[in-house]
C-alpha cells in the first residue's frame, strides 16, 4: 500500500510543482505590472522629501541655491528621474517608494 501512495503523491507533487511555478511568475510579473504603472504617474517621485531625492539620485540639496526654494535641486532631480529605465525606476522605487 505505502508504495501505491507514494506514487500517487509523487505524480500529484510533479503536476503540481509547475503549476505553482507558473502561478509564482504570473503573480510576480503582475506586481511588476502594477509598480510600472504606478511609476508612470509623476505623483510618487515629484512627491519624495528631499532627504529620499538625495538618496536616490546622489545630489545634494546644499550644492544648490536656497534662495529659488532649491528649485535648480528639483529640477536635476526630475531630470535624473526621467532619464532612468523603467527598470532601474523600479528597483529605486522597490527600495525607497512607500506602498
Amino acid at each position: 500500500m505505502k508504495g501505491v501512495l507514494r506514487a500517487r503523491t509523487d505524480k500529484f507533487s510533479d503536476v503540481q510543482m509547475p503549476q505553482r511555478q507558473c502561478l509564482k511568475r504570473q503573480c510576480l510579473k503582475a506586481r511588476q505590472r502594477r509598480a510600472l504603472e504606478f511609476l508612470e504617474t509623476p505623483n510618487w517621485f515629484s512627491a519624495t522629501d528631499f532627504i529620499t531625492l538625495e538618496k536616490i539620485t546622489g545630489y545634494k540639496q546644499d550644492n544648490f541655491n536656497s534662495e529659488d526654494g532649491y528649485q535648480d535641486f528639483v529640477d536635476v532631480c526630475e531630470r535624473y528621474w526621467k532619464a532612468l529605465p523603467k527598470e532601474d525606476k523600479l528597483e529605486k522605487y522597490k527600495e525607497y517608494g512607500r506602498l
